[in-house]
Formats: C-alpha cells, sequence, structure tokens
C-alpha cells in the first residue's frame, strides 16, 4: 500500500508505504527473514506476544523537505499505527534504513525517532557483517495522529503512481 501525506491545506507533502501481510509467507516477501541463517524465530523469540498476525510493516516514510522537523514525520508514523489497527494488525515491524545521510548519523537519529514513538529494537541476530537493524512496536494502545488519519493518509493505486513517475507535478485530487 502506498499513500500520499496530505498536510492540513490538502498538500502532498510525502509519501508512506507500508505492508499488511496475513502470514509468514506474505511477512518474507517484504522482510525476507528465511535469508538469514536465524530467520524470523530469532525475532519472535523477543516478543511479547505470539500471535502476530496480521502483521503492519512500515516500509518507507518519506516527507519532503521543506515540511520536515514540523511534525508530519511524527503524524504520519502515528496515522499508520491506527490505520494498522484499523485493518487488524497487532504488532508493526520496521527494517531502519536511511539515504541520502553519513549513514551511521542517518541511522542513529531515525532509530531515536522511532523510539520516541515506542518502537523497540530487536536485539541483532549473531550474523558477522550484518548492517540492518529492525524494530517492533506492540499496535494496541499507541499514540494516535494529532488529526484524523483519513485525512491524513491518501491511499493511491499503481496507475496514480505511474502516471506521477511521467508527470511529477500532477496535483492531487
Amino acid at each position: 500500500m502506498t499513500f500520499d501525506i496530505i498536510d492540513p491545506n490538502g498538500t502532498r507533502i510525502g509519501r508512506l508505504r507500508a505492508h499488511i501481510c496475513a502470514h509468514y509467507d506474505e511477512l518474507d516477501a517484504v522482510l525476507p527473514f528465511s535469508r538469514l541463517s536465524c530467520g524470523f524465530s530469532h525475532f519472535a523469540s523477543q516478543l511479547a506476544i505470539h500471535d502476530i498476525y496480521p502483521v503492519a510493516v512500515f516500509d518507507d516514510l518519506d516527507i519532503s523537505p521543506s515540511h520536515q522537523r514540523k511534525g508530519f514525520g511524527r503524524d504520519a508514523a502515528r496515522a499508520f499505527g491506527a490505520l494498522a489497527q484499523s485493518r487488524g494488525a497487532r504488532l508493526g515491524l520496521l527494517r531502519v534504513g536511511t539515504q541520502g545521510d553519513d549513514y551511521c548519523k542517518g541511522l542513529l537519529w531515525r532509530r531515536r525517532f522511532y523510539a520516541s514513538e515506542g518502537w523497540q529494537s530487536f536485539r541483532r541476530p549473531p550474523i558477522p557483517g550484518l548492517v540492518h537493524h529492525w524494530m517492533y512496536h506492540l499496535l494496541q494502545g499507541t499514540t494516535p495522529p494529532s488529526r484524523d488519519w483519513h485525512s491524513m493518509l491518501i491511499e493511491i493505486d499503481e496507475l496514480t503512481e505511474f502516471f506521477r513517475a511521467w508527470h511529477p507535478q500532477t496535483p492531487t485530487a
């Protein structure tokens, strides 16, 4: 699922990508734990709940530079939690990544940001050279966004995505 992030004025200011996975095969297609020697069992053993499906995977969050550091990313992350709960998810997962930054500095900033929203770090599996960092969030009782998520996240379809790739200045509906 891909969502445009809309500010209170109705302007598209970012993008959020997420997945709701009903079972392990769907989860593994998004976050390929099967490629790790420990599989998902290393991570599952750290969770306080065992009946985790459906799982919401927070794939990507991107806020336009002119709207950063104004709370929109935080509200979008909270809106993701509300959206995921509305679709039956009990657990949120994400793999922390960064682009265009000093990698270590960007990764540290993002880990702190998600931790401030209640996301918890998994212990890393004992795999030499592994640089990924995974986090999880039990979704019940999460902090709601400052405004209704229905007005903040507008789901877009693949055709809209394709059209915007060729005509990036096209306004939202």
